[in-house]
């Protein structure tokens, strides 16, 4: 009996990412998604309890998703460089480069000049454009967010970079010297804490209802909501229960 090893590493599951963006700044989505949400979920005519029927509505959130929100497109890096204005003003460089090399006279010399004032001219110019696009983008969001996103255009434009976790130190023999100090004098001695006094329970006789959710209380979570945050294990944005009409059904279950 011979037993065979696979040293392949297994495939990475593809994850969608959903463009919720996108969906937030829709109606047209919006009343997509709505519509199939509570097609999908129907009540039905069986004895379920809230868990169950919680349940079929996230897979009829997970369904409406598949069918009604576009994916996020792939950040790609924009580079000008095969812009046909950039190959264009390219050529004429190289072309007048040539001329220079050929025959070193004024106008030649003056044409090269002109031709690179040409081409980095492009280059600003489809920069410029790149950057109020960007703009145009953040402004067609919903107000929640916008801010959000702005800063995303912002560390574009600049190029700003956070580098999470970075220990400073010009050498990696002091990095480690600084990360080594910085845990000692953390873990390194017992801290000095004061006894502390009792304190009485202030919400052990207070008036907290357990009863389902009132009609008002959801409204006030609901408008509470803010777009863009994330949507926990369940997968079901806060853009979703902030703009699609479900409240019926989720104050039923």
């Amino acid at each position: 009996m011979r037993v065979r090893l696979s040293l392949r590493v297994p495939k990475p599951i593809h994850k969608v990412r959903y463009d919720w963006k996108l969906f937030s700044a829709s109606d047209e989505l919006q009343k997509q998604y709505t519509v199939e949400v509570k097609n999908r979920f129907e009540v039905l005519e069986i004895e379920e309890d809230a868990y169950e029927r919680y349940q079929r509505f996230v897979e009829a959130n997970r369904q409406a998703m598949e069918s009604c929100v576009p994916e996020k497109e792939e950040k790609k890096c924009k580079s000008f460089l095969r812009h046909p204005e950039i190959v264009r003003a390219r050529e004429m460089v190289e072309t007048a480069s040539k001329s220079v090399n050929a025959t070193s006279d004024f106008k030649a010399t003056q044409n090269l000049k002109e031709a690179k004032t040409l081409l980095y001219n492009t280059y600003d110019q489809l920069k410029e454009q790149e950057i109020k696009e960007k703009i145009h983008r953040v402004e067609n969001l919903p107000d929640d967010s916008r801010y959000g996103e702005a800063w995303v255009v912002i560390n574009e434009i600049t190029g700003r970079k956070t580098i999470e976790g970075h220990v400073a130190g010009a050498s990696p023999e002091v990095r480690v010297k600084t990360w080594y100090n910085h845990f000692q004098n953390l873990l390194g001695s017992t801290p000095e804490t004061e006894e502390l006094e009792d304190v009485d329970m202030i919400l052990a006789e207070g008036n907290i209802s357990d009863d389902p959710f009132s009609p008002e209380e959801y409204i006030k979570v609901k408008i509470s909501l803010k777009q863009g945050k994330s949507s926990g294990p369940v997968e079901i944005p806060p853009g979703v229960l902030k703009n699609c009409d479900l409240d019926n059904i989720i104050l039923d279950i």
